[in-house]
């Protein structure tokens, strides 16, 4: 019985001993002991002192131009001439390629021709009559009016009396006709041989008879004849349409008719605006200064359909737009600077500055990021289009403050308290809680807890003591 109890003592003396151990390395850090001070193999030393601590964000992108222009030729045609080649530095307004133009010029002559005829029309209908259009106008009118009294007079009772004389013609030479006819007929009783002579006189009576047939119809049309209806028609189709003219002329065009030769003015206004536009797109010109960065025209053929017949790009500035994920896009703000890495220029190192970064992410594979863009400064480095580069963003920056490698601080996981082991003046080593302030990649700004001067040992984690909580 006295043993268990003595045995109980000792286990509780070993917890409570544990547990206060426990407590200090919570509220002191990790206990090192003399004999571990001097014992332990030191991996590493520094001495504290002062630098720069840059805090970044880190992205890769490809270099683009200030801008990239595909051009096309707006209407068909033919190329003409090709004026520059791909990689040619060219200037704002210069002509780079032609297409024939002949039809398109013909074109734009024909729509002005047309321009100046609806320009005479209106200015007809606006203006004020001449006295000689007025003198014309009514002389049509005289004229189509004496013109209808004519038409409409009855026929000449002359041409009944020559009907009369012709019908009394041919009944005589009837008359002559039949009398050979007798004479041939008593010769042939008394035995006289005429021959054909009796025959013919035959055939005359009869082309006789039908003459007199003619005449007397002839006779009867002029007894009967009226005014013919088709020209008497005609003449009053005239005279209204003389009458008219002259109206219109003394009381000036109809409204009606002044807002249709406006409108066909301005139709063919902008017929002709249509026209020299075509004609001046049959020509590419460049609308900024840059450089060629593709040609694909043939003199001769017509301009492809599915490629730009020229590309252009704008190389005066150079931009890189960068996927920056979610955790690190609240760093990052306009303005600030950037190093930037060339992968194919590994020993130049380029400058830009944040210019743009995204309102709305990009939901990659569960992965959210933002589009951030960086525009290049002016440089010597001979940056080329599509060349991949590493930016590197200043978000945050400490200059000339006491520094301390990454890999010499230890972090409590719990209470995120850090500490370093700092060798004493008497070779001793001791655990120091210190305070922390930006950090990167490599170092981290101690705000208190050390001194500028002070060496920082590394020791391997074997040599701390079990209860610590560092990584």
């Amino acid at each position: 019985m006295y043993r268990r109890l003595r045995n109980l003592i000792v286990i509780g003396s070993l917890l409570i001993l544990a547990a206060g151990v426990f407590r200090y390395r919570l509220e002191h850090g990790p206990l090192i002991t003399r004999e571990e001070q001097t014992a332990t193999a030191i991996e590493d030393t520094t001495i504290i002192g002062r630098g720069d601590i840059l805090v970044t964000v880190s992205a890769s992108g490809t270099i683009s131009p200030a801008e990239r222009l595909p051009m096309f030729f707006p209407v068909p045609g033919t190329v003409a001439e090709v004026l520059v080649e791909e990689g040619d530095a060219v200037q704002a307004g210069q002509t780079l390629a032609r297409l024939e133009t002949q039809d398109l010029e013909l074109a734009l002559q024909d729509a002005e021709l047309a321009l100046e005829l609806q320009q005479i029309v209106l200015d007809a209908l606006t203006s004020e009559p001449r006295e000689e259009e007025v003198a014309a106008a009514q002389a049509a009118v005289y004229a189509a009016s004496a013109q209808l009294a004519l038409a409409q007079e009855p026929p000449d009772s002359r041409n009944e009396r020559i009907a009369r004389l012709q019908l009394e013609l041919a009944r005589n030479q009837l008359w002559q006709a039949q009398l050979q006819r007798d004479q041939a007929n008593v010769a042939a009783q008394f035995g006289i041989p005429l021959g054909e002579q009796a025959s013919q006189a035959e055939a005359t009576v009869h082309r006789a008879e039908y003459e007199v047939s003619i005449a007397e119809q002839q006779l009867e049309q002029a007894q009967n004849a009226t005014a013919n209806a088709a020209n008497v028609a005609a003449a009053s189709a005239a005279l209204v349409n003389a009458q008219a003219s002259l109206d219109r002329l003394l009381e000036g065009a109809d409204e009606r008719d002044v807002e249709i030769a406006n409108a066909r003015l301005q139709t063919a206004y902008l017929a002709v605006e249509l026209a020299r536009y075509q004609l001046e797109q049959a020509a590419l010109e460049a609308p900024f200064s840059g450089i060629v960065a593709a040609v694909n025209l043939v003199v001769g053929e017509a301009p492809p359909t599915t490629a730009p017949a020229i590309e252009l790009i704008d190389a005066s500035t150079y931009y890189i737009d960068l996927a920056v994920d979610e955790i690190d896009i609240a760093q990052v703000e306009v303005g600030q600077p950037v190093q930037i890495a060339l992968d194919a220029l590994p020993d130049e190192t380029v400058t830009g500055v944040v210019t743009r970064i995204g309102s709305v992410g990009t939901d990659l594979g569960g992965v959210v990021t933002y589009t951030v863009r960086i525009t290049l400064d002016e440089t010597e480095v001979p940056v080329r289009v599509g060349m991949t580069a590493t930016a590197t963003i200043i978000v945050d920056e400490a200059r000339d403050v006491i520094r301390v490698p990454n890999r010499y601080v230890r972090l409590d996981r719990r209470t995120q308290q850090a500490f370093v082991t700092v060798r004493q003046p008497d070779d001793t080593l001791e655990e120091v809680e210190i305070q922390l302030g930006r950090r990167n990649e490599t170092f981290s700004e101690v705000l208190g807890g050390l001194s500028e001067g002070e060496e920082v040992v590394l020791l391997p984690r074997s040599a701390f003591n079990p209860f610590s909580f560092a990584p």
